[in-house]
């Protein structure tokens, strides 16, 4: 009966004996390492084959008439019934990888099912044809490219049938879809249509050699399609043997892997190089520097590593927006990589900064012209988009085995390098010295004192009064911060601001001198009138703190304080740093009431047009010009500049740093509005300036002189 079904089934299901030789083909069927089965149109099992049957763990007799809910759990039973319907009832084909658990074991395996419907002569659907093959191993095989491309979401193989001598008797549509070629245009053919010529003799030799040793062979080679395109697939061969344990014949499974390759390729790429230049990135530049640092052992050769930082970067992308400064970046990369020999690697470490790595040297000192070729390389303005920029850099070089031979310590030796070229005035190369690596060690340790300064509130204010000249009142209390070291004691600005803002701990350092002076101008509630508001300098990193304001209004908020009770002393180069985002803080502040002055003026940038934009309340005339007015006419007309400037935009004028009579007296004369300095009172802690004001009820009163300070007596004080 099944024999004769088998005949007369016609369409989307061929008979299993279908062909001109149907009891070879039977053969090639029961000796398939695929599970084939066929179900009636009540879903009955009618036939399977030994391998499915293996699976069942089963015989043929006792396996007929099952179905899915006598072998299967319920969940699985009731979705493999539900394919079985669109296979039965509209005639669909079903086919895709899944995972299924094997009645005879319980394992869990992953499979390509293929169901499809079996038709009689009258085209009428007289069961289902099903087949199923594991895939589990290949599946683990091709797992990498899965999950680097996540192009692949379901993995259907082809899959393509021959006898002995190579010619194709069976393909299925995996095999059309992927390369290209019907069934008919297939069938007769041998493997060879889909050569590439990619592959030489002893690729097939050794495949071959494979399949009658092992009677398996698994690997990637790369075939062409019908349209001639070349693509890679993942193929298992395996020989199927007859009955009689003789090979009747071969199947190949395959998969298209090109997509899953090529994006597995761009991942490594991408994982390997900058986004931005297409520049090696530092993870390959250490592969790179420690195959360097080999081969210099082995030759006894040296190997230079250049950290090389675009000076005053930052400054093109306030000025002109992100995207000039990336192209600036990618013009700069290429100028840098065509500096540089052959042989050398540059890297981008991120944001301005690129390692060059220089192998196979002679001696350190080889590395000097290639340090001036980038610099010359460099100089040479850039035009993007309409604007001329130009470009300096300050290169720091470290080389092994002089320097380091480890990696890490190379590179950190490079950087100390290259900040010491920074120090010493930009453009310019620097070698490492032993002696930067001990100041290194300093700043280190400088900066865990200065956190941990920070984190035990070690830091303090000292308060110095700014005297208005015509009323002898007091103006304004500025708060000048000092660091009560546990072990050297009090420690002035000058020895750990500049650090602070190298580092960036300028920030936390400017949270907490705002805590300070608003809990000192609170503590001076009863000593001041509200009018007079304590000073705080701020920098330009902490203008550039998104944090900034809401930290400010919660000091102020916590003491009960108001915005008019508060200075802000902003140096010139904080305010044109981000000139666009500064006015629109100001202006914020100023609604608040907060008053804001230019501290050390004269000493930058600024100038009419950005003043006049700004709301500004006073200038600080820089204590420098003060210093020599009594002995240089320059600095005398310099002073005289800025009043009459700050008297045309209407602002007051702070001469900082008078510690004289006759400072005062021309500073007077000159037009300056106020005075700050040793001639009127020196930086004092809160009870002291408490003192000085029960001293002094109006000011400095004309008497000069602070307590137990003669007028003039003290020295320069020390500036924040």
């Amino acid at each position: 009966m099944r024999g004769k079904q088998q005949t007369q089934a016609t369409g989307a299901g061929p008979a299993l004996d279908a062909g001109p030789d149907g009891q070879a083909f039977q053969a090639l069927v029961e000796s398939l390492p695929l599970a084939l089965y066929r179900l009636d149109r009540s879903g009955a099992l009618t036939y399977a084959n030994p391998f499915m049957l293996a699976l069942l763990g089963r015989d043929l007799e006792s396996a007929r008439g099952l179905r899915a809910a006598d072998v299967y759990p319920p969940d699985l039973a009731a979705a493999y019934a539900a394919d079985d319907r669109r296979v039965l009832d509209d005639g669909e084909t079903v086919t895709r990888i899944e995972d299924h658990r094997v009645p005879s074991s319980g394992d869990l395996r992953q499979v390509w099912v293929s169901k499809l419907p079996v038709r009689d002569s009258s085209g009428q659907i007289v069961g289902l044809q099903g087949v199923f093959t594991d895939l589990t191993e290949e599946m683990q095989g091709l797992e990498e490219f899965r999950l680097a491309a996540a192009v692949l979401e379901s993995a259907q193989q082809a899959v393509m049938i021959t006898d002995l001598a190579g010619r194709i008797l069976r393909v299925n549509p995996a095999f059309e879809r992927i390369t290209g070629y019907d069934a008919d245009e297939a069938i007769g053919q041998t493997p060879r249509l889909l050569a590439s010529g990619q592959q030489g003799q002893p690729f097939y030799e050794r495949l071959w050699a494979a399949l009658h040793e092992a009677g398996h062979w698994q690997g990637e080679l790369v075939n062409r399609r019908r349209d001639g395109t070349l693509y890679t697939q993942q193929m298992t061969v395996s020989t199927v043997r007859d009955p009689q344990g003789r090979p009747s014949h071969y199947v190949a499974m395959f998969l298209d892997v090109s997509e899953a390759k090529s994006a597995a390729q761009q991942i490594q790429h991408l994982a390997h190089h900058d986004a931005l230049t297409g520049l090696p990135n530092r993870l390959l530049l250490r592969d790179r520097l420690q195959q360097a640092l080999a081969q210099s052992r082995r030759h006894g050769q040296c190997v230079a590593v250049l950290f090389i930082d675009l000076d005053h970067f930052k400054h093109v992308n306030d000025a002109h927006g992100h995207h000039v400064g990336d192209q600036l970046l990618q013009q700069a990369a290429r100028r840098i990589g065509l500096a540089l020999r052959g042989s050398d690697t540059v890297s981008r470490q991120g944001g301005d900064e690129f390692i060059a790595l220089l192998p196979d040297l002679k001696d350190p000192q080889e590395a000097t012209p290639v340090c001036r070729a980038l610099l010359r390389a460099l100089s040479t303005p850039f035009e993007i988009e309409g604007h001329s920029l130009h470009l300096s850099a300050s290169i720091g070089v470290a080389s092994s085995p002089t320097d380091s031979e480890d990696i890490d310590t190379l590179l950190r030796c490079a950087d100390m390098a290259m900040y010491e070229a920074k120090n010493a005035g930009r453009n310019r190369a620097q070698f490492f010295r032993s002696e930067l690596e001990e100041r290194a060690r300093r700043q280190a340790r400088l900066e865990a004192e200065l956190r941990t300064a920070l984190r035990e509130r070690q830091l303090f204010v000292e308060l110095q009064p700014q005297i208005d000249l015509a009323s002898h009142n007091i103006t304004c209390i500025e708060a000048l911060v000092r660091w009560q070291h546990p072990e050297r004691g009090p420690v002035g600005p000058l020895e750990f601001i500049p650090f602070a803002e190298e580092s960036h701990l300028i920030v936390a350092v400017g949270i907490e001198v705002i805590r300070l002076a608003c809990e000192a101008r609170a503590a001076l509630r009863e000593d001041l009138d509200d009018s007079v508001p304590i000073a705080i300098n701020v920098s330009a990193l902490q203008l550039a703190d998104p944090g900034f304001l809401d930290h400010f209004n919660s000091e102020v908020d916590r003491h009960a304080l108001s915005g008019h009770q508060i200075e802000l002393e902003i140096t010139e180069r904080a305010l044109v740093a981000d000139i666009d985002t500064t006015r629109e803080l100001l202006q914020q502040l100023r609604v608040l009431g907060v008053k804001v002055a230019i501290d050390d003026f004269g000493t930058g940038y600024s100038n009419l047009a950005l003043l006049h934009r700004l709301p500004l309340s006073r200038l600080k005339i820089d204590r420098s010009f003060i210093t020599d007015i009594d002995s240089r006419r320059s600095a005398q007309e310099i002073c005289r500049a800025v009043c009459a400037l700050a008297s045309s935009l209407e602002l007051k004028v702070v001469a900082e740093g008078v510690e004289s009579s006759p400072q005062l007296e021309l500073i007077q004369g000159l037009g300056c509005d106020a005075g700050q300095g040793y001639v009127f009172a020196r930086p004092m802690r809160l009870p002291e300036l408490r003192r000085w004001l029960k001293a002094h009820p109006h000011g400095a009163g004309g008497f000069g002189r602070g307590p137990g300070q003669e007028s003039g007596v003290g020295g320069p004080r020390p500036t924040s």
